[in-house]
């Protein structure tokens, strides 16, 4: 528990940024349509070109839009926490918790780009836990 409480602080911070960071990453950097073009050939001999346009972007903004979101709440969590406000203890465990469901609620491999911001989110939310009297 006592390496938690030393590093707590760094992993918030660098997690936090992770997610804001890699959110405007993902949003800039997706390809906004897919093609898929398919030529094929007619019992008659004719040429049939059939071209088809996805848009995988709509699904994947709302994941990285939250969870840019979820990565600020993570950074004025740890503001609050440098400042002493018992809140911020809350905001940070709601930042992991909530950048986790989203990621597994998407159903994508967006999971795997915010794997590391998950892990040091919830070990800065395990190392501000204050120690027990018992232990």
């Amino acid at each position: 528990m006592k390496i938690f409480q030393i590093v707590a602080k760094p992993c918030g911070i660098i997690g936090s940024s992770w997610g804001i960071v890699l959110s405007i990453l993902l949003i800039f950097f997706t390809s906004a349509k897919t093609v898929t073009s398919s030529v094929v050939m007619n019992a008659e001999g004719n040429i049939i070109s059939k071209t088809l346009e996805i848009s995988p972007i709509k699904p994947l903004v709302l994941v990285v839009i939250a969870s840019g979101l979820i990565g600020i709440m993570g950074l004025i969590a740890m503001f609050m926490i440098q400042k002493n406000i018992k809140m911020g203890i809350i905001f940070i465990w709601t930042s992991a918790i909530l950048l986790l469901l989203v990621n597994l609620l998407s159903l994508s491999t967006s999971i795997l780009f915010f794997a590391p911001a998950i892990l040091l989110l919830t070990a800065a939310a395990i190392g501000f836990l204050k120690p027990s009297i018992n232990a």
